[in-house]
């Protein structure tokens, strides 16, 4: 399967076949993405969660913190960050400590996060999952505006998210199984 810049794709399937957990569908796929990425940057991880690092404390430096490998200047990693923040609901809280955030403020910071430096390919696992439905749809819009510039990968069991991606590929038991209504050999 090759992907393009725009490519939002969505993987759909019974909620524990999808979950991130190892040996999983999405898992594995995960653990090979961390591998690969370890490789190329000389065994570091940058699948960091946002509270790991006592530098990440503050929610502006935890979004930041992917810029900091990129050529920009300190105006330009700020304009970014602002416009992340600002993209998932959080334009005012980055000076406000990860550690006093509810479990979806610290989805969308994560979420920021990963979009922040524009990268190549965002992976989402189930980035909807635990947000009101304003929030819901502040991230899924991020997400798919991303997608101009990004290929955008959702693992995801809402039917809403699922049915915004122009690709829908379908797990089961960790495999990926053929669209719906297509034939077999």
């Amino acid at each position: 399967m090759s992907r393009k810049v725009g490519d939002k794709v969505a993987t759909y399937g019974p909620r524990s076949l999808t979950e991130t957990a190892p040996g999983s569908g999405v898992g594995r796929y995960r653990e090979l993405v961390k591998r690969r990425i370890a490789q190329e940057h000389g065994g570091r991880n940058h699948d960091q969660c946002a509270t790991d690092s006592p530098h990440t404390r503050f929610i502006g430096t935890s979004v930041a913190l992917p810029l900091s490998e990129r050529d920009l200047t300190r105006s330009e990693m700020q304009t970014w960050t602002a416009e992340a923040l600002e993209a998932v609901g959080l334009e005012n809280a980055a000076s406000l400590l990860v550690d006093d955030l509810s479990g979806g403020q610290r989805q969308r910071v994560g979420i920021a996060r990963a979009s922040a430096g524009r990268p190549d390919v965002i992976l989402a696992d189930e980035p909807t999952s635990e947000l009101d439905l304003v929030n819901r749809s502040k991230v899924l819009t991020h997400l798919l505006r991303a997608a101009s510039a990004s290929i955008v990968v959702i693992a995801s069991n809402d039917p809403e998210v699922v049915e915004a991606c122009s690709e829908v590929i379908h797990l089961y038991d960790g495999h990926i199984q053929p669209p719906l209504g297509s034939a077999t050999t």
